[in-house]
């Protein structure tokens, strides 16, 4: 994914006070501190836009090319490239104060050893620089950056400091140092890749894109496959592109549903304001897959599966689109006698495997036949190549979640529902 960086606060830190200071009284200036935490210079002193740039012109600069590099800003970014991130630094120097934005921030990069891919400079507005470029994360230490980045769809993590504080009770992802901005670029990863997964292992029978964000259709009652997703940040305003949405899915004669993950918590916000009720949400369980001994349950072809499948769970609606799963797909069963009592099916997508249609007959249940399935489907997703395997259920399946504590499943994020009423 690509990955937006700050610089001056955020990979640096820029002593504004000390060289604003040392400035004054060298000059025998009349200016008074404002306030010496201050990100922006214009800040510190009562200074106007003027006196900062006459300041800058005057040797100001060594502010921002000797800032001292935040600990492990470097070893951060670096394990960002080498997990296959791009780098983007994004900084908001303007060519008025700074007389090659890019060069000396270049410069400033290359002698810190810190790594990156291209450096934007002039953009003021980041939040729509990174929607308009399908960058996925903003790290920035300003606060209003943050929360409209995420207002577009873009997860953001705000940088604190003096001049600033991580506020628990905001939508955005909080960090105090470069140990932290890592677990929550990681965590953000971690569930972008999760949920994209998922959606291409359950394709609704038809997908109509708008403006990053999936309108979902299928014949089947399922909620994911009947309900908006946010994949990508937005351009276009929100509430015409709800108004769009729920006139799309009123033609349909369905309810507007919207599938939400910890990462459109700003979008959930304007649901909330725009009449949309919460409904029960998912959790999503994920572990480490490891050598099992086979477990007596049986892979079978599509077709065999889904009449065991409808044995096992009395269904005799309409099921989903299996062709149109992207993935390598494994169909398990396991039978008492010829009797089939439980199913499954895996789906292995790059290093991950997801577990669905986990069932056990209401006969056959607490007696391990869901065991001996969802063993099968990790021994045959390890085969595959798969490295983790995830599973959604709902809070209130308690039997389900048990099972996969039983094989180290552990909750990754929860997901929710809102509703149009």
């Amino acid at each position: 994914m690509r990955i937006a960086v700050d610089i001056d606060d955020t990979l640096n830190v820029v002593e504004r006070y000390k060289y604003a200071s040392a400035y004054v009284q060298r000059k025998q200036l009349p200016f008074v501190c404002k306030d010496e935490h201050a990100n922006a210079f214009v800040d510190v002193l009562d200074w106007t836009f003027d006196d900062v740039t006459q300041f800058l012109q005057e040797g100001g600069l060594v502010a921002f090319t000797d800032a001292a590099a935040r600990p492990g800003a470097a070893e951060t970014l670096s394990a960002w490239r080498q997990a296959g991130h791009e780098i983007v630094i994004l900084t908001a120097r303007q060519r008025v104060w700074f007389p090659n934005p890019e060069k000396i921030s270049r410069d400033w990069l290359e002698k810190r050893g810190i790594p990156y891919d291209r450096i934007v400079a002039e953009v003021e507005d980041k939040g729509e620089y990174c929607a308009a470029h399908d960058i996925a994360v903003l790290v920035d230490d300003n606060v209003d950056k943050c929360l409209d980045a995420q207002r577009r769809g873009v997860a953001a993590v705000l940088f604190g400091g003096k001049h600033n504080r991580v506020r628990a009770d905001e939508v955005y992802f909080g960090a105090n140092g470069w140990r932290s901005a890592d677990r929550a670029v990681r965590r953000i990863a971690h569930i972008l890749e999760t949920e994209e997964a998922c959606a291409r292992a359950l394709p609704p029978r038809r997908e109509e894109l708008y403006d990053g964000w999936a309108l979902r259709y299928d014949d089947c009652d399922s909620r994911a496959l009947n309900s908006v997703r946010a994949f990508l940040p937005s351009r276009m305003e929100i509430t015409g592109k709800l108004f769009m949405c729920e006139m799309c899915y009123g033609s349909e004669n369905k309810p507007t549903r919207f599938h939400l993950t910890p990462l459109d918590g700003a979008l959930d916000e304007v649901l909330s304001r725009s009449g949309y009720a919460m409904e029960e949400g998912v959790r999503c369980m994920t572990a480490p897959i490891y050598d099992l001994p086979e477990s007596g349950a049986e892979c079978l072809s599509l077709s065999e599966w889904v009449r065991c499948y409808r044995t096992v769970t009395g269904e005799r609606g309409t099921l989903r689109s299996f062709a149109r799963i992207r993935g390598a797909c494994v169909y398990v069963a396991a039978f008492a006698g010829d009797v089939p009592v439980a199913v499954g099916m895996g789906v292995r997508d790059g290093r991950l495997l997801g577990v669905f249609d986990l069932f056990v007959h209401p006969d056959y249940r607490r007696s391990h036949w869901g065991s001996r399935v969802l063993a099968k489907l990790l021994l045959e997703g390890r085969r595959l190549g798969a490295e983790r395997a995830y599973a959604y259920i709902a809070a209130h399946e308690a039997e389900a979640a048990s099972l996969l504590r039983a094989f180290e499943f552990t909750v990754s994020h929860e997901d929710w529902y809102r509703i149009k009423v």
